[in-house]
C-alpha cells in the first residue's frame, strides 16, 4: 500500500467533506423536486424524438458524432465546473457537476440533426452558427433564469463559440474518417 502525503490527504478529506454536503443538499433540495423531474424529461424526452428524427440508415455516423459533441461539451463543462466558472444548483444525480440533459441529451441531439440534415459544410457551418447563438444566448438565459445554472465567471457568448467549434470539429473528423473509410474500401 502506497503512503499518501498529507497535502494530498488533506485534499482528500475536504472532497470527502464536499461531496457529503454536495450529497445533503441534493437529497434535501433537488431529488424529486419538480425542478428534478424537468431535468429527467429534458434527459430522456429528446432521445424518443431523435429516434423518430434520425435517418437509421446512417445511426451509426450520427451517434458517433453526438458522441463527439457531447465529449467535447462534457470536457469544457468539466473543466468550467472545476474552475468555479459555474455551477449547477439542480442535478439528476449529486455525483456529478454536469448539466446532463445539456451535455447527454440536449446538445448532442441537436447538433446531430444538424449533421444530418445540413451535409454540406456551408449551410452547416449557417446552421451551427445560428442554433449555438439560439443556444447559448436564450436556452442558456432561461436555464439561469430558472436555477438550473448559475454563471460566477463566465458569459453566455463564450458557449457560443464553444459550440460552434465543437460542431465544426466533430463534422471535421467524422468526414475525415468516411473519407479514409471510404478509401480503403476501394
Amino acid at each position: 500500500m502506497c503512503t499518501i502525503d498529507p497535502s494530498t490527504q488533506l485534499i482528500l478529506e475536504y472532497e470527502k467533506l464536499l461531496y457529503k454536503a454536495n450529497f445533503q443538499y441534493w437529497v434535501n433540495n433537488v431529488a424529486f423536486t419538480p425542478r428534478w423531474w424537468i431535468l429527467l424529461g429534458l434527459l430522456v424526452v429528446p432521445w424518443i424524438a431523435w429516434y423518430s428524427l434520425v435517418d437509421k440508415k446512417r445511426i451509426v455516423e450520427m451517434l458517433v458524432y453526438g458522441a463527439l459533441m457531447s465529449g467535447i461539451i462534457l470536457l469544457i463543462d468539466e473543466i468550467g465546473s472545476e474552475l468555479t466558472l459555474w455551477a449547477y444548483p439542480v442535478k439528476i444525480t449529486p455525483l456529478f457537476p454536469h448539466l446532463m440533459p445539456l451535455n447527454y441529451s440536449l446538445a448532442p441531439i441537436i447538433y446531430m440533426l444538424l449533421y444530418q440534415y445540413f451535409p454540406k459544410w456551408k449551410s452547416f457551418i449557417i446552421a451551427a452558427v445560428i442554433t449555438s447563438t439560439v443556444l447559448t444566448l436564450i436556452l442558456l438565459p432561461l436555464a439561469t433564469r430558472w436555477s438550473f445554472l448559475i454563471l460566477l465567471k463566465w458569459k453566455y457568448v463564450y458557449s457560443t463559440f464553444i459550440f460552434i467549434i465543437a460542431a465544426l470539429i466533430s463534422k471535421l473528423f467524422i468526414e475525415t474518417v468516411n473519407t479514409i473509410e471510404n478509401k480503403s474500401a476501394t
